[in-house]
């Protein structure tokens, strides 16, 4: 599933700039999707980050560094909203951080990753803003 969302973000990320989303916003931000919005960037963005430091990739320091402004904006984001939320995100970073390097570096991650790096970096930010702008409390769910 992880890998599939990656995908699909990198898909996202060669798109025009200012134009990318992981999914069409909902019709409110109420949906149940709009409220799963944050963490999955987040897990997205994280797992993606992880790939970069871990991985055989190619080194793309730019992009590892957009990869984890955005995580940090958007903790810094659910620190406000939903403290709850951030804690969980602090559990789930150290299972993504202790992932074996086999789980991890699964060939679909590392190509969803390469693609990711082929993609405008504002297409990164303009996600990272969305999610963040959601004037909901995020929570854990299914991410589509």
């Amino acid at each position: 599933m992880r890998a599939l969302v990656m995908i699909l973000l990198a898909g996202a990320m060669t798109a025009a700039p200012g134009s990318a989303r992981i999914a069409e916003p909902p019709e409110t931000a109420e949906g149940p999707q709009g409220r799963t919005d944050l963490t999955c960037a987040w897990t997205m963005f994280r797992t993606a980050a992880e790939v970069g430091r871990r991985c055989r990739v190619p080194r793309n320091a730019g992009f590892q560094a957009e990869l984890e402004d955005s995580v940090s904006r958007i903790e810094a984001q659910a620190r406000q909203s939903a403290p709850a939320v951030r804690a969980q995100m602090a559990e789930r970073r150290r299972r993504i951080a202790g992932m074996a390097r086999t789980r991890l570096c699964t060939r679909a991650a590392i190509s969803s990753y390469r693609d990711m790096t082929n993609g405008e970096p504002e297409a990164m930010r303009d996600e990272t803003d969305r999610v963040i702008a959601l004037p909901i409390r995020p929570e854990w769910g299914r991410c589509l």
